[in-house]
């Protein structure tokens, strides 16, 4: 389609040396042109900014970046050449995004050397980064000769400590003969923000992260996926989102409202922090663990068993303590109020309109003159229509009331002294209108 508007592709690569045996060889990429593709050996090339290794089929990183000085914009330098977009050595990374946050706290500027601590970690990582040319994931989430799939499925595991958080999401496959195999997809790190937060908002901005990646591959991945899966070794975040009771402050209500609309409570489950991979993301790796890290790459071995073998929540989840920090705490006046709370009270607090107010107080002010008087021929209360006067009398009634109210105190020391007493609330009005 693309040739006959006279858009000609070419320069094309695969990993299949019968696919490109297929392309005649001047619409081929350079490094396969000259190539014998009865015996040498597939090159590695460049797919969307990540390293493609054509002969085994896997995705890997790109380290080849310039020395620079030991500053905070050398280190910005370097840490950005490193392109990693699915985030798959994101715990690698976040050890240089560490060393940056520390050299922005202490407040260093652009060309300033860095700490001596700052600065023994910055050459550890470098020394650490050629070597992760040698980490690779399949590109291919199905392996050869595995069969029909017929079972799609997503797991995201999340985990915060102190300073970092982070997730990571696997694809679990299954095939009719029972067969299962699971592949890293995606995964996101990062540093928690200056302001210090409590391990559990961290925990909960981590589940957040989760949810997002879900969405994502959900709307990216061609196949029919399953329902997808949520992992954590917190226990509060689990009773957070299962909650059905108690409300939250603000940071902890909007972030569960975020994951409610990206899932269902019944998709989150417990696990151990020693079988939690994400407990890689939110901690610092060197090049040499990424590489030799099998549940960072696979997933938990649980993930390849059948579901019954799984691990399941230690117990049902527990009632939020009431004194837990996040939980609104509900005022203990309010059921006093409610036995003390007077006639008059009640009648106010039942209207959310000023006029339809002020009406019903014109109306039980007339009964009530009404009453004092005595003379049923005078008027009929039914047959008078209220007047202008009467409802400002009656808003006049009401505010009346309201400041004896709460202002009792001030007016009676107005009437006796001639001022407010300089404790009061009001006190600083009398000095501003002077």
């Amino acid at each position: 389609m693309l040739s006959c508007g006279g858009f000609r592709l070419t320069k094309w690569m695969s990993n299949s040396k019968r696919v490109l045996s297929s392309i005649p060889t001047e619409e081929r990429a350079k490094e396969v042109k000259i190539m014998n593709l009865d015996q040498d050996i597939l090159p590695v090339e460049r797919a969307l900014g990540l390293e493609w290794n054509t002969e085994d089929d896997k995705l890997g990183i790109r380290t080849k970046p310039k020395r620079k000085e030991s500053t905070k914009r050398g280190l910005l330098s370097v840490l950005s050449s490193v392109y990693a977009p699915l985030g798959l050595v994101s715990p690698f990374v976040l050890v240089a995004k560490k060393i940056f946050q520390d050299e922005c706290r202490v407040g260093k500027g652009w060309d300033d050397e860095l700490t001596p601590h700052s600065k023994q970690w910055w050459e550890r990582w470098l020394e650490d980064l050629p070597g992760l040319e040698e980490f690779g994931v399949g590109r291919c989430i199905i392996p050869p000769d595995f069969g029909t799939v017929i079972s799609y499925q997503l797991h995201h595991f999340f985990d915060a400590s102190k300073e970092p958080y982070g997730a990571v999401s696997y694809v679990r496959i299954k095939n009719e003969a029972g067969r299962i195999h699971c592949t890293l997809l995606t995964a996101k790190s990062r540093l928690a923000p200056m302001k210090q937060l409590t391990v559990p908002r961290l925990e909960l901005l981590a589940a957040v992260v989760a949810v997002k990646l879900d969405t994502t591959l959900r709307q990216e991945m061609e196949v029919k996926l399953q329902e997808s899966v949520f992992w954590t070794d917190s226990m509060i975040v689990l009773q957070y989102i299962k909650n059905e009771s108690k409300r939250f402050h603000t940071f902890v209500s909007n972030r569960v409202a975020a994951i409610h609309s990206g899932s269902r409570a019944v998709q989150w489950r417990h696990v151990s922090t020693r079988l939690n991979p994400a407990d890689d993301a939110s901690r610092e790796l060197t090049g040499n663990e990424m590489i030799t890290n099998a549940r960072w790459k696979q997933g938990p071995e649980f993930l390849w068993q059948e579901e019954v073998k799984w691990p399941g929540c230690p117990e049902e989840n527990p009632e939020i303590l009431n004194n837990d920090k996040e939980v609104k705490q509900i005022p203990t006046a309010l059921t006093v109020s409610q036995v003390t709370e007077s006639a008059t009270d009640r009648l106010i607090g039942n209207f959310s309109s000023w006029f339809r107010m002020k009406k019903i107080v014109a109306w039980i002010r007339r009964f009530g003159a009404w009453l004092k008087e005595r003379k049923p021929a005078s008027w009929c209360l039914k047959g008078k229509d209220l007047e202008i006067t009467d409802l400002e009398g009656a808003g006049n009634a009401i505010l009346r009331y309201i400041q004896r109210k709460h202002y009792g105190a001030e007016i009676q020391a107005l009437r006796a002294q001639g001022r407010v007493p300089s404790n009061s609330p009001v006190y600083r009005l009398g000095t501003l209108y002077a």
